[in-house]
C-alpha cells in the first residue's frame, strides 16, 4: 500500500511539473490557456495535499476559487476538503453555492445530498437533490 501511495505521489508531482513547464511556454500568449493551467494545477495540488494536509487542500482550493470563480470543479474540491476536515456546515454551504450557480451539474446535486445525509440533515432536501441529479443525468444521456 505504501508503495502504491508513493507511486501516486510521484505521478502527481511529475504531472504538476509537466503542466507547469507547458504552461510557462504557452501561457505567455494565451489567456484561455492560462485559465485552464490555473484550474488544472491548483486542483492537482489540492488533490495532492488532501491525504496528508487537509488545511493545505482547503487553502489551495480557496485560492483556485479566488483566481477562477467560474470553476465548479474547484467548489467540489473545496467541499470535499471541508468534509474531510469535518467542517460539514462549510462543505454544505460551498455545495449550496455551487448548486445555485450551476444548477445543471448533476454531480453537485448528488454531492450536496450525500453531504446533507452525512451530516445528519436527512429530509426532503436530500431526496430533492438525489432526484435532481438523476433527472439531469437522464437529460444528458438523451
Amino acid at each position: 500500500n505504501e508503495y502504491i501511495l508513493w507511486l501516486q505521489e510521484i505521478n502527481a508531482i511529475n504531472e504538476a511539473i509537466e503542466v507547469s513547464e507547458t504552461g510557462i511556454e504557452v501561457a505567455e500568449n494565451d489567456s484561455e490557456w492560462q485559465l485552464q493551467f490555473i484550474r488544472r494545477l491548483s486542483i492537482l495540488l489540492a488533490d495532492r495535499a488532501l491525504p496528508g494536509d487537509v488545511e493545505e487542500a482547503i487553502r489551495l482550493t480557496r485560492w483556485t476559487i479566488e483566481l477562477d470563480p467560474d470553476n465548479p470543479a474547484a467548489y467540489r474540491a473545496l467541499a470535499l476538503a471541508e468534509a474531510m476536515d469535518q467542517e460539514y456546515s462549510d462543505s454544505i454551504a460551498t455545495l449550496m453555492e455551487a448548486v445555485e450557480r450551476w444548477p445543471d451539474i448533476p454531480d453537485l446535486h448528488e454531492d450536496l445530498a450525500k453531504m446533507l445525509r452525512e451530516s445528519g440533515r436527512d429530509g426532503m432536501d436530500v431526496d430533492y437533490h438525489m432526484d435532481e441529479a438523476a433527472r439531469l443525468r437522464e437529460q444528458l444521456q438523451q
